[in-house]
């Protein structure tokens, strides 16, 4: 991918690149522990509008409430709530 470096006005450089190809950040997760259920339902959904449930929140043998949801920017999100 082309780039290059141009000094502007203020004596700050910037770095541009050309035809770069934006992705989805990928090979990681960021975590959140909700306090309670509630909390949990609204982070989640909160996240996932406009992004990707993968996998939905709901009960496990781990947790009282776990779910995977990629925002809409691409980031990967585990929600849970601890038992």
């Amino acid at each position: 991918m082309p780039s290059h470096q141009r000094r502007g006005r203020d004596g700050v450089r910037r770095l541009r690149a050309r035809h770069a190809e934006i992705r989805g950040l990928e090979g990681f997760s960021l975590s959140i522990n909700a306090k309670d259920e509630a909390e949990a339902d609204r982070v989640f959904a909160a996240l996932g509008e406009g992004g990707k449930v993968q996998m939905p929140l709901g009960k496990t043998f781990f947790a009282k409430r776990f779910g995977m949801v990629a925002d809409r920017f691409g980031v990967g999100w585990m929600v849970i709530v601890e038992q």
